[in-house]
């Protein structure tokens, strides 16, 4: 699909912890442009508030969704 400025583009992740995690990791999706200017990000921790990796089982496969906001300028 199309990507239009000033839409939310929601981005999944699908993780699956091949060890038992021992600490909470944060994800950043950076969008740069061609003069290699941020415009736009999304950091938050992986796998929500509410899933911290540190809690994540062995085995299991974990979706993550990402709402990032296009720029209207974009």
């Amino acid at each position: 699909s199309d990507v239009i400025p000033g839409m939310v583009l929601p981005i999944d992740l699908y993780w699956e912890a091949l060890q038992e995690p021992s600490d909470d990791y944060t994800v950043f999706i950076h969008v740069y442009d061609d003069a290699g200017n941020l415009v736009t990000q999304y950091d938050r921790p992986a796998g929500g508030e509410g899933q911290p990796t540190s809690s994540w089982q062995v085995g299991q496969v974990l979706r993550d969704t990402y709402p990032l906001m296009i720029p209207e300028t974009m």
